[in-house]
């Protein structure tokens, strides 16, 4: 790490790179993935465990809507604390322009920057109408009358899975916009300081998220006061947008979301349950029950929820998803439900067609995501960034066709992708990608694009570049379905794959793959 040969000015998010061309040269970074990994899960358990040992039902429930959009600053201001000590201590500069990183540095020190935005409460367009075509989607049209009149339920998301349960309930499912019940108590609320003492929710919370293994004086403080900035912000909003919401006498005594970590969807929900009513939460993307970590799953989606329907028999009988569920009993009892499949990932088998010819090789790649951090944690993004043109630029020496497609929602360097400049790049609806491949590329699997192509008959390529464990229930079935290629990270914490194995990966297909497992679980096909 001390070797004279590294650049010592590493970008620490995509808008640092545009003004550092040569910013690949010797890349290296302060922290490995494993530490970052560790790190952030310890915040997020301590977090949790706090959040469901506190007793004042009503602070309990202001932390519970007020720290999902806190967590995702925390997660990048604690990796970018820690990178800058241990960054620090081998002349390694962080280059960014967010006055954040300027005071975890000492060159500013007083936190009298703006705070982000709060969470999102924008109505969309012809609101109404939008309402009366949700509805319809699963309401005949001579009963959308009556279920508008009368409605016994009220649904504030539309997916696959939540829509054809609909279909069949006797309920009478009214859809409405939760952003819309956001925006109309932010506006007629009198009140704008929340009666809670936010400022000692606060405290609480800034100090056990700055808690964090091998983080020293002064960085340790300098995150402190971040963080509590921040945390009064966000809970003040969450205090207020919960105080209204319960003043509100037309909120529904059942709710149906799938959308658990959605801002306003969890608001409601939150509000729903305190009144004493159900809120209905739906599987959405594919991912649940797959993955053995359970916080991110029992914080975004079990909390907001008192029953919780998952796609097939099969997914609601994992033991990981009952002990996520005995996770939230401090909270609140949750009830497990299934259906007999996702529709949305009942799709045609799409065989390889390219038989004897070049295959169609597509990399799918996840987002860059700029000044926040997901949890489990992607890796930093110039990081992240190298690593797929690195991937690509092998890819480019085999005798494949490569077709590039990058998250459509990645905070990138300038204005287009930098993948862009090296090879061919796919843009439109996903399923015309996914019908014109013969093989996939993926390193990132909570994604709805992998689970999707997953559901095909077309080989799949899992490189598990975060090292994110599988629930070991499942993991036998993923090792069948995917052809795995081992990454490993060198010693400046870049991550590196085996050319060898992954050139076998792709070029010794010769068959389609079997994806009746995976099928089975996602839509209930049972062929």
């Amino acid at each position: 790490m001390n070797s004279p040969h590294l650049n010592k000015r590493i970008p620490f998010d995509p808008a640092a790179i545009v003004d550092m061309p040569g910013w690949r040269e010797n890349l290296v970074w302060p922290i490995s993935q494993q530490e970052q990994h560790h790190i952030l899960s310890r915040q997020f358990q301590g977090l949790f465990d706090h959040i469901t040992g506190v007793t004042d039902s009503i602070e309990r429930d202001v932390l519970l809507l007020g720290t999902p959009p806190l967590m995702h600053m925390v997660r990048i201001l604690s990796e970018a604390a820690l990178a800058i000590q241990k960054g620090a201590a081998s002349e390694i500069h962080l280059v960014g322009e967010r006055p954040e990183l300027a005071f975890l540095r000492g060159e500013i020190h007083e936190v009298e920057f703006s705070p982000p935005p709060p969470p999102a409460a924008h109505p969309p367009q012809m609101a109404f109408l939008r309402r009366i075509a949700r509805t319809a989607s699963w309401t005949p049209w001579w009963r959308l009358a009556p279920v508008f009149l009368s409605p016994t339920a009220t649904a504030v998301s539309h997916n696959h899975l939540l829509c054809e349960i609909a279909k069949e309930s006797p309920e009478r499912l009214v859809f409405n916009h939760a952003e819309s019940w956001l925006a109309e108590i932010r506006e007629s609320s009198v009140t704008k300081k929340p009666d809670l003492d936010v400022t000692r929710l606060a405290l609480d919370v800034a100090a056990l998220l700055a808690d964090i293994d091998g983080l020293e004086e002064p960085w340790k403080e300098r995150l402190r006061r971040l963080i509590l900035f921040l945390a009064e912000h966000f809970l003040a909003y969450a205090a207020l947008d919960l105080d209204a919401l319960l003043r509100r006498k037309d909120l529904p005594g059942m709710l149906w979301s799938a959308g658990g970590g959605y801002y306003p969807a969890r608001a409601v929900a939150l509000a729903v349950i305190r009144k004493g009513g159900t809120v209905r939460g739906f599987e959405h993307g594919g991912t649940l029950g797959f993955m053995e970590d359970k916080l991110m799953l029992a914080f975004g989606e079990f909390a907001a929820a008192t029953e919780f329907v998952v796609s097939t028999k099969a997914k609601a009988a994992l033991t990981n998803l009952t002990q996520t569920a005995e996770m939230v009993h401090p909270l609140h009892s949750l009830k497990i439900s299934h259906h007999r499949g996702d529709p949305s990932f009942r799709l045609s088998r799409k065989k390889r067609t390219t038989q004897n010819q070049r295959p169609r090789v597509v990399y799918v790649s996840t987002a860059l995501l700029g000044f926040r951090q997901l949890y489990p944690p992607l890796l930093p993004d110039a990081i992240y960034l190298d690593w797929q043109l690195r991937l690509v630029e092998f890819l480019k020496t085999l005798p494949v066709d490569l077709l590039c497609r990058p998250h459509p929602e990645s905070n990138v360097p300038g204005a287009r992708h930098p993948l862009e400049d090296v090879t061919a790049v796919a843009g439109g609806p996903f399923s015309q990608v996914c019908e014109a491949a013969d093989i996939f590329i993926f390193d990132y699997p909570r994604t709805t694009s992998f689970w999707e192509c997953l559901c095909t008959d077309k080989p799949v390529v899992f490189m598990n570049l975060n090292h994110e464990s599988f629930n070991p229930e499942l993991r036998p079935t993923i090792e069948r379905r995917c052809r795995l290629v081992p990454v490993t990270h060198d010693e400046r914490h870049l991550p590196q794959f085996d050319r060898e194995a992954l050139s076998q990966a792709i070029m010794t297909v010769t068959d389609s793959a079997d994806s009746g497992e995976i099928r089975e679980l996602l839509s209930g096909d049972q062929e």
